[in-house]
This record gives structure tokens, sequence and C-alpha cells, in this order.
């Protein structure tokens, strides 16, 4: 069932799929489809497409659509993934453009009898039924309704895969208590014909089915885990909210069913689990999707529906009976052909082929610090797996590996780093090289004393031990709230008062905030009898037409080229003052201790590389990067802003880079993958 509609002329069908042609769109689709009366139709009971082919085109499915949704401008698709994805209450159709709308109530509870179990129509009966039995109830009449209604439409020969595991087995049982005639097949492990092999990177599913040359329907145990309350990582988000704790759980069942599977795939994962509601879990569940029908392998399985949601609401002692030991699927198999769970294996998955389950527990974990910050299957979320399969590929801020100015530092002779250098005949020259820029100027930069320092950090540290209060533009400078934080300083944000005589550091340019306005900021600061840092970190990176800063009114700025070049560990930086800072850094400097090879590092390299080569050498790159991904510029080089991207699990809580995306690892691999 997978399909491809596009009014693209030039798309190749590099899958050899069949090709119709309706009005300017091609459609191709794979084998087993019905034709007819421009529709085209594959599936089962429970899970089928049909594609309507008039003036517009129109995509229908069963509520909870079993394959994947994309489309973009000119295409829609549910085996190549595009710009933009659907989710599962999502409906997509073309009326002159590819048009998404969603089902209303789509995860709205239906009205209750009353009984608060489940919907009129469908609890006559279970009002007095223990949990557990009406847990039971439940499951048996999902199972038997979808079974029987699959089985009135079903004209193929039915296979089950002969494997014992607890999913597989309840489904057998289901077919047995109906007398249905299906045969049991050993899986092959055969060579993946393309479109299989790209789905299976992707949907672990495709790993455990196989294709055939003629049609068959496949019977499987599919989605058995998240609908009835055995996917751990479901699970821990309910008990978690309750108090509960499933890694603690799993260590108090050392020989439960689950167990092995547990520490290979979820332990790690449900560790970290910041808990959410019911509701979300039930969305997670609706969108969990890991195979469908492919050529002439048609797929049947009876758990997935919403109906089952409602085990959610068990009491505690049932999800964990049943997460741990599938104790519910057991009565179950038991209810309708026990004889099955004399073959039912000790561990779930342990009799399965090497082949069979191809556990990935980096992308489980890649899934999980992601958090939903990059839609799945978007460019982003592909762009950050395929760099380094780190969810935090793609959080700020460090500069791009440069190689040139790399390759140029570890040639440097050490013999001629160790000598010694007049740092504030160095500072001078730091200066001149800026004011060489074709994009930046330094107006009054007429500072007495010139410190070096083992990084700016440390002058935000000297400047704040010598401060009562400090000012900075709100959502800036994480850094500093944390240490002011730690030393009780009090501190207040300067786009919401200035006040008279404190200290005030004001990072330029920085990404939350126009440069001009920050600009503005100094005089009115100095106005206010205030003592003004300057910190020009992110100078070199500066992106805008031209920038010019008067340094009259500013006390003290530190300078540094360690987020500009990947010198971060030589950690130069360079303070500039007015007055002397008597410091330890001054000191070290008066006896002549200071960091000489870090400073005539630097020394190269603004001799070799100008002002602005970092500029010109990346800008057009990142313009390329920011079109193609939807994301917009920001006055800083490497980072851009996307909307509603949360970056969790950050070194600190006052975390001011959300929002903003590094785009060091798009640069570095540009041309190596789809950008």
């Amino acid at each position: 069932m997978n399909f491809l509609i596009t009014n693209d002329r030039d798309y190749k069908n590099d899958f050899s799929l069949n090709v119709i042609y309706h009005n300017n769109f091609k459609i191709l689709f794979d084998d087993n489809w019905i034709s007819a009366n421009d529709t085209l139709s594959k599936g089962t009971a429970n899970n089928y497409c049909t594609i309507k082919l008039g003036d517009t085109i129109e995509i229908l499915h069963n509520e909870v659509r079993d394959f994947p949704l994309w489309f973009d401008k000119n295409t829609c698709s549910n085996f190549t993934k595009l710009d933009n994805y659907v989710p599962v209450d999502g409906r997509l159709n073309f009326n002159n453009a590819w048009q998404l709308s969603y089902q209303k109530d789509f995860y709205k509870e239906p009205d209750s009898c009353g009984c608060g179990r489940s919907t009129v129509g469908r609890c006559v009966g279970w009002h007095n039924f223990e949990e557990e039995t009406y847990a039971v109830a439940l499951i048996k009449k999902v199972l038997l309704d979808n079974t029987k209604e699959f089985l009135k439409c079903n004209t193929l020969d039915i296979l089950v895969p002969n494997n014992n595991g607890l999913d597989t087995l309840t489904v057998r049982s289901v077919l047995d208590y109906l007398k249905v005639d299906y045969k049991l097949f050993d899986i092959e492990k055969l060579d993946y014909k393309k479109l299989q092999s790209t789905l299976e990177k992707d949907y672990y599913g495709f790993n455990q089915i196989q294709e055939f040359e003629s049609p068959k329907c496949v019977i499987t145990g599919f989605y058995g885990d998240e609908y009835i309350l055995r996917n751990p990582f479901y699970v821990q988000n309910i008990l978690k909210s309750r108090g509960q704790d499933i890694v603690k759980i799993f260590d108090n069942k050392p020989n439960c069913y689950m167990r092995n599977f547990f520490d290979l795939v979820y332990r790690e994962k449900c560790a970290k689990v910041q808990p959410v509601g019911v509701d979300k879990v039930s969305q997670m569940i609706c969108n969990d999707i890991q195979v469908w029908h492919i050529n002439n392998t048609m797929i049947f399985t009876p758990f997935k529906d919403k109906r089952l949601l409602k085990l959610l609401e068990c009491d505690s002692n049932i999800i964990i009976d049943q997460v741990t030991d599938g104790k519910l699927s057991k009565m179950v198999i038991e209810s309708f052909n026990k004889d099955l769970l004399k073959l039912l294996d000790e561990s779930k998955n342990n009799s399965d082929p090497k082949w069979f389950w191809q556990a990935n527990p980096t992308k489980e974990k890649f899934d999980y610090e992601n958090e939903g910050r990059f839609e799945k299957d978007s460019k982003l979320y592909q762009a950050s797996w395929l760099i380094n399969q780190f969810a935090y590929a793609l959080a700020p801020i460090r500069p791009v590996r440069d190689s040139q100015v790399n390759d140029f530092i570890n040639q440097l002779p050490l013999k001629e780093l160790r000598q010694d250098i007049d740092v504030q005949t160095f500072g001078d020259e730091i200066i001149n090289w800026i004011n060489k820029s074709r994009r930046v100027n330094l107006k009054n930069a007429q500072f007495s004393h010139t410190t070096l320092l083992p990084g700016i950090d440390y002058g935000i540290e000297s400047l704040l031990r010598r401060s009562k209060q400090v000012g900075f533009l709100s959502n800036s400078y994480y850094g500093v709230r944390d240490y002011c934080d730690k030393n009780n300083i009090p501190y207040y944000h300067l786009d919401e008062n200035i006040e008279p005589n404190s200290t005030v550091i004001i990072e330029l340019p920085t990404p939350n905030h126009d440069v001009e306005n920050t600009i503005s900021f100094i005089n009115k600061c100095k106005n206010k009898n205030c003592y003004v840092a300057l910190d020009m970190t992110f100078l070199p990176v500066f992106v805008g037409s031209s920038l010019q800063i008067d340094l009259t009114n500013v006390d003290e700025v530190w300078f540094s080229m360690n987020k500009t070049w990947p010198i971060h560990d030589v950690r130069t930086s360079l303070r500039y003052s007015k007055q002397v800072i008597n410091d330890m850094y001054t000191v070290s400097q008066q006896k002549n201790t200071h960091n000489k090879i870090g400073a005539n590092i630097l020394k190269y390299c603004i001799e070799k590389f100008g002002f602005d080569y970092t500029f010109y050498k990346y800008i057009d790159i990142v313009d390329s990067i920011c079109e193609q991904f939807a994301i917009a510029k920001t006055n800083n080089l490497w980072l851009a802003h996307k909307q509603n991207v949360i970056w969790t699990h950050m070194p600190s809580k006052n975390w001011n880079y959300d929002n903003l995306i590094g785009l060091h690892g798009l640069i570095e691999n540009k041309s190596k993958y789809f950008w």
C-alpha cells in the first residue's frame, strides 16, 4: 500500500512502481491495488487506502491510519519523506494545492453510558465486572470485532508467523476460537527489494515480514505492545504520574517475561522520562506506525483500535502485571485457546531469528531526547539524525570546524609560540585588525589597559566579583544568571528598567535582540552612571550590512575568536579597560606568567586570516541552508531562528537559546547528505 502522487513530471520512478497518469499528475503505486472508476484501492477492513481521482484528489483511509503520509508543494507520498508530515488525525486532499485538514474530536473520548468504563453500546452487562475482568473482556471484544470484520471481506490465504511471541499467540488464539483456517509459516530472510529495504530503515516492522509472489494476508501481533499496556515507555508515563517507577519495578522482577527486552531497548529511555498525561500518551500511541501492506503482502492486526486506549486508566497493579508479564494477554489466550500458552517463549523475542528484531537503542534514545523538538521525519529531524545520530546535533552554539584554520594552527612551531608577547601592543593590533573589516568598525577604542584572559567567562567572573548589582538584556547570558544565582548577586533586565550606578553587561551581537537597539543601551546606561562592559565574543560572526560601534561610553570590553574559529581549546581572550583592574589576571600578567602560547597562536592567526574571513566563507552556505530548511537567519552566523524549538536537558535552568538552531553541523555536512 505504497504510493506517490506528483505533478512533477521529472520525478524518477526509482522503485520501479506501477504508474498511471491523471490530469497533470503522475501516480506511482506498488502491486495489488484495485483500479476502477477513477479510484485506486488497497487494504483490509481496518487497514486500507482509497485514492479518488477527479477534478480533486481525495485520500481516504481507516480512522487510525496505519501508514505515514508526507506532502510538499508538488507531491504526496507514504514512503518518501517530504517537507510536511501528516499526523494520524490529519486528512490530506488536493484541490488546486495539497490541503491538510484535521478530523474533529479525533482524540475525544466517546460518550459513556455512565459506568465510566466504555462507550454506549459497548459496555452493557460489564458494569459489575472487577477491573481486571473488565480489561480482559474489553480486549477480547475488540479483537473479536476486528477479526470478524476482517474475515467478512478477506479473500486471500491467511498466514501466521510461526513464532511464539505473546502477541502472535494472542492473535492465533482468536483465529482458533473463530475456527479460521490458516497456515503457519517461517519467515525467510530474503533479499529485500529496494522499497522494502528503504522502509525497513525507519520502520522495524518491515524486517519482520516477507514479500510473496502472489497475494497473501499475514496475520500479525503488531501494535499489541502499544495498545494493551506492554510498551514500557508509554506505561512509564502513566506510572510515573502516579508516583511509581517502571525501572525499579523491573529491577524487582529479574525473571519476568519482558525483562530482557526492557533492558535491551527501554531501560535508559524510561529512566529519563518526564511523565506526560494520559491524553498525550494516547496521541503518541495513535501516531505510532510500524508496518503496512507492501506489494502482495497484506497485513492484518486486530490490536490497533482506539477503544483499547481505555486500558490506560486501569489500576496500577493491573498495568504492572501486564507490562512485566503480559498477564492480561495470557488471560485472553487462556479464554480463546489455552493450549497455545504451552508454546509461549520464556522471554519476549528470545527465540526470534537474530535478524528478526533489530532493536536500535541509539534511535530510541534519539527520539526520546528529541522530545518533539523537531517533528518526526521533518528535514531538521532527519538532518540531526544523519549528522551524528544525536538529538542535540543542532543545538547552539559552537563554531564550524574550519580545517583551513585548524591546519594552519597545527603547523605553527612551538618554539615561536613560547616567545614573550607585548600584550598592550597585541591588543592594539587586534583593534586595528578589526577595523580593517568591510562590515565592522570600532570608534574611540581608547583603552589604557589590555589583559589576557583564559576565556571571556573569567572576565565576566572578575567583573561580577566587583559588582553589587548587575543588569543585562532579557533572554541573554544564561551563564551570568547562573553565577549570580549561586553567589547571591542581584540582577535585572535592562529592557525593563536601568538601575543607576549598577554594573551592566551587554553582549553584541546577541541573537534575541536587534543590534541597533542593543547598541542604544550603551549610552542609556552611561547616562544612569552605570559601569558598562561590552562582550564582543560574537562580533566576528555578526550578520548584517554594516556595524559601527562607538566605545566612548564603554568601560570594559571583552574579545575573543573562540566562538568563531576552532580554537576553543586555546581559549585566548582579551580584556580592554580604561582603569587598571586589580584581579589575578592582571597580577599574572605583571609577573609574566600569562599564557604566551595562546596569545601567540591568535597573533599568528590574525596575520594569516582577515577579520571577515569566516563571514564571507560561510554566509552563502548559511543562506542556502536557511532557505532549504525554512528557517530564519539571525544576527549571528552560527544561529538560525525557528519558533517552538525547545532545548531540554541543557546545562542551565537559565538557558536562553530556545527557538534557535545551531548551524555548525549543517554547514560541516553541506552536500554530504540531502542538503
